[in-house]
């Protein structure tokens, strides 16, 4: 059984799965609910009938994302198929923008659900066009981990290691890079897109201006 709570504590609803499971995620919004289980199975629910959406076929899934911030995209990362972006309404795959891809290291939509920032250990980081599937930007040389846009679209942050580096998202061009005093593992922006939250060691705030 998979529960969803509110913040006060109540039980919303109850999922019946029909085996171990190995990954969560929920939507922004809260209304969709996404589960992979040991064989990499990905099932999206319902969280407000806890009603079983759709099941979509993936072999040992390692990322999930969802879009930010209306929850219509989903985008995953299997061992052996690379990245995929997901209708969340019509549970059809909608791109496969990086083939090559041997792993994920981290995965994020730009807010108007058109690009998708993918990390990996092999090609290294770069941002693909999801409708036609072409590479908008590859930032060669840095590892990230966690990645995530600014809610107005015009940032790209990444971290990695003790590293945190934020790119003009229309141009491609860095425009800083920090260090932080452990090593980095995600990335959050503040709504307003001029400060960023970076998670490794313990929490840290940054003031970003551009």
């Amino acid at each position: 059984m998979v529960g969803v709570w509110d913040s006060a504590g109540t039980l919303l609803v109850q999922l019946a799965c029909a085996g171990p499971l190995e990954k969560l995620a929920l939507s922004p919004l809260g209304d969709l609910l996404v589960t992979v289980d040991r064989q990499g199975i990905v099932s999206v629910w319902d969280t407000g009938s806890g009603r079983q959406m759709h099941l979509l076929s993936d072999h040992r899934v390692r990322r999930l994302v969802f879009s930010s911030p209306d929850g219509s995209r989903l985008a995953t990362h299997g061992h052996s198929y690379g990245p995929s972006v997901w209708d969340t309404t019509s549970g059809t795959q909608v791109a496969h923008p990086a083939r090559r891809s041997a792993r994920a290291l981290a995965l994020a939509f730009s807010p108007d659900n058109s690009q998708v920032a993918i990390a990996d250990g092999g090609v290294g980081f770069r941002v693909v066009d999801i409708a036609t599937e072409a590479v908008i930007h590859r930032f060669r040389g840095t590892r990230v981990r966690a990645a995530a846009f600014s809610p107005d679209g015009k940032y790209l942050a990444g971290v990695g290691n003790d590293t945190i580096s934020v790119w003009d998202s229309t141009t491609g061009e860095r425009l800083t890079c920090m260090r932080a005093d452990s090593d980095l593992e995600s990335v959050i922006w503040h709504p307003d897109s001029r400060a960023l939250f970076v998670g490794g060691r313990g929490v840290l705030g940054y003031e970003f201006m551009a």
